[in-house]
């Protein structure tokens, strides 16, 4: 990782969540933000690219896309139960899972 820069790792799991959200259904996982995150000209060029989704690329991101659910399911449980969880420098009662730890 490159200080002062995006991760490039997080970059492409945000894609393939953002893909999830174009083209898997049922989707397992609701993610507005992974559309955000890659940008139009990314969503233009998943779009066109839909065609060439490998089973790899696909069990690839089922496993993604199933481990931010399952993220954000025992997020959800904890801030239920009032318990607060620190992503990174920011302690947080709810919101995506990535990086938790409880505080």
């Amino acid at each position: 990782m490159i200080q002062d820069k995006p991760s490039k790792t997080a970059h492409r799991v945000a894609l393939r969540r953002a893909v999830h959200q174009l083209f898997d259904h049922p989707k397992v996982f609701d993610d507005p933000v992974a559309l955000k995150i890659v940008g139009r000209d990314a969503m233009v060029e998943l779009e066109a690219a839909k065609g060439s989704d490998s089973t790899p690329g696909r069990y690839l991101r089922a496993f993604l896309v199933a481990r931010s659910r399952f993220a954000e399911d025992c997020l959800g449980a904890a801030v239920s139960r009032r318990r607060r969880y620190r992503l990174g420098r920011k302690s947080v009662s709810r919101g995506l899972a990535s990086g938790a730890r409880r505080t």
